[in-house]
């Protein structure tokens, strides 16, 4: 199960991770049911990735490319897991920024706050 959250992942060009499970599913001949089955995932998962919402593991799409005989898809791009958390850390920030205008609010109402808290429970 760890592995599963440090495994890389494969980025398609738009479109294609959807074609590459289709011609797979094809030349498999299984159900969506089936073939979640094979790869030891949900069917919600791999509905998930056929819509694109989600970038697939590279060990699956090497499972998948050896199941079906034929070579790594062409013009994918591997990344590290986690490789989003940068973007998606900043973009929060500028959330929290245009919300309340500042970041990490006032010092002197932290301090009180604090205190107030550490007086209450202590």
């Amino acid at each position: 199960m760890v592995e599963q959250f440090n495994a890389k992942r494969v980025i398609f060009p738009s479109e294609e991770q959807r074609e590459f499970l289709l011609n797979v599913n094809g030349i498999l001949n299984l159900s969506c049911i089936e073939l979640a089955k094979l790869l030891k995932i949900s069917s919600r998962t791999l509905i998930d990735w056929k819509r694109e919402k989600f970038s697939m593991p590279l060990k699956v799409v090497k499972i998948l490319a050896r199941k079906t005989n034929r070579k790594m898809p062409e013009h994918i791009e591997i990344k590290n897991s986690f490789w989003h958390v940068n973007k998606a850390a900043k973009l929060g920030g500028i959330a929290v920024y245009k919300k309340y205008g500042k970041i990490g609010g006032d010092p002197e109402i932290r301090k009180q706050k604090w205190y107030e808290s550490t007086i209450i429970s202590g």
